[in-house]
């Protein structure tokens, strides 16, 4: 294991005095996924003298925290027990660390522990009262620079996550008229009374039993990189008829071929696969472009596998498109006040649902549309963003290759005794022209 060494550590406050109250967070916020989400950026060092100075680094992160400042505040809980953000501009941890190791001796920089432990700082709790964000800078041997960010998801999502970390980018590198935050929460608010008209099956609870659940011994999981080029893409999305499919729904429907497969699932065993959806554009009005919070639900699209095994893409990807077409302003208005009428259960149980999931269900997760690979502090675009960490077995992350115009990458996380089996459907599908059906 690589030798990392933090060698400097700060609170970074807002450069300026910012508003103090407390930030009212939406239910589809309580509803995220509990805890940090933790990312590395990976940059090349460009010879230049200053190259990820920590000093300016400092200088423009307080800069950026003026506009973006609940970043800088703590999560907490009101007098009600509902999760809250003090805006008390405590500050965010800022980390600078030093390793004798090479970028390219981490290779494609594969989700482990390890990994986590090394380029992204520790959390003691994600309970409230918490920080809110955490940064390290890692210093490399030939001269490269990690970027190490853990965030709490309660606070905010992957689009308002990107632009913070975009803006604090842009204010390193000069970069003007950079667009705000929209802070208020409050369209996403409950109806008063709720109502819900709309069946929500991802976010049924389970029976409560009077027999605790059986623990079972959890197999040995593993994590691999998949790349796809801009070839075998277009030959994903290539139909028999007229339409030509979205990049997500063509990867995601063959990668759901290939899971079935690799788990070995029976053709009459039901499979289920579910993804985060983005409310922004599909309230009516829709939110705000620089709405900062966190704005996606979950869904799902549920098949026999014996269909999804043998069916062309395209009518797998149309069993995704029915699902997604008819979540509109009403479904989320729906799920919202479901979400306030269970206020007093215990929301554990929903935050689990993604975590707990059945052996014949796949959770995908697009990165596809975030402009990660944007991130340029002045230095030069990254040449690697990944997860640090993958929460369960079959799991799977999406996102552009920018080594490969045009392509995409996969972070497929599952057993170690079926990660063969996947690598095999992967490839064999793709060598063999074999797409469109089995």
């Amino acid at each position: 294991m690589a030798l990392v060494k933090v060698v400097d550590s700060c609170m970074v406050v807002p450069e300026v005095e910012t508003p103090k109250h407390r930030l009212w967070l939406s239910n589809l916020d309580l509803h995220a996924v509990s805890g940090y989400t933790a990312n590395i950026t990976v940059y090349r060092f460009n010879g230049a003298s200053d190259f990820f100075c920590r000093e300016k680094l400092k200088a423009s992160l307080s800069k950026a925290l003026v506009p973006f400042y609940p970043l800088a505040g703590r999560l907490v809980r009101g007098n009600d027990g509902r999760p809250e953000v003090n805006c008390n501009a405590e500050g965010v941890l800022f980390l600078v660390a030093e390793t004798d190791s090479t970028v390219d001796e981490f290779g494609d920089f594969i989700p482990t522990p390890e990994i986590r432990k090394m380029l992204v700082p520790a959390v003691p709790s994600s309970e409230p009262p918490c920080i809110v964000l955490l940064l390290q800078v890692t210093f490399f041997r030939c001269g490269g620079v990690t970027l190490g960010v853990a965030i709490h998801h309660t606070i905010v999502g992957g689009p308002s996550a990107g632009h913070f970390i975009n803006t604090w980018a842009g204010i390193t590198r000069g970069a003007e008229n950079l667009l705000p935050p929209f802070l208020d929460r409050g369209l996403l608010r409950a109806r008063s009374p709720p109502k819900v008209l709309i069946e929500h099956p991802f976010y049924r609870l389970p029976q409560k039993t009077q027999e605790p659940p059986a623990t079972e011994a959890k197999p040995a999981c593993s994590t691999a990189t998949f790349h796809l080029s801009e070839d075998q893409v277009a030959a994903l999305k290539s139909t028999s008829g007229h339409t030509h499919l979205g990049t997500f729904k063509a990867v995601v429907a063959y990668v759901w071929r290939c899971f079935c497969k690799a788990r070995g699932l029976a053709d009459d065993e039901e499979t289920s696969l579910r993804f985060a959806v983005d409310a922004r554009n599909r309230l009516d009005p829709p939110l705000p472009k620089c709405f900062f919070g966190n704005s996606s639900f979950r869904t799902e699209v549920v098949a026999k596998a014996g269909a999804i095994v043998s069916e062309s893409l395209e009518c797998s990807a149309n069993r995704i498109h029915e699902v997604t077409s008819s979540l509109g302003d009403e479904h989320v208005r729906s799920l919202v006040d479901l979400l306030e009428q269970r206020r007093q259960e215990d929301f554990t149980e929903l935050d689990s649902l993604v975590l707990r999931r059945p052996a014949t269900s796949l959770y995908a997760v697009s990165w596809l549309g975030l402009p990660i690979f944007e991130t340029d502090f002045g230095w030069g675009k990254p040449i690697l963003v990944r997860r640090v960490s993958v929460p369960s077995s079959g799991m799977v992350y999406i996102l552009h290759n920018p080594s490969s115009k045009g392509g995409v990458s996969l972070i497929m996380s599952l057993e170690t005794e079926c990660m063969p089996a996947f690598e095999k459907a992967f490839y064999h599908g793709l060598s063999s022209g074999a797409v469109v059906g089995q």
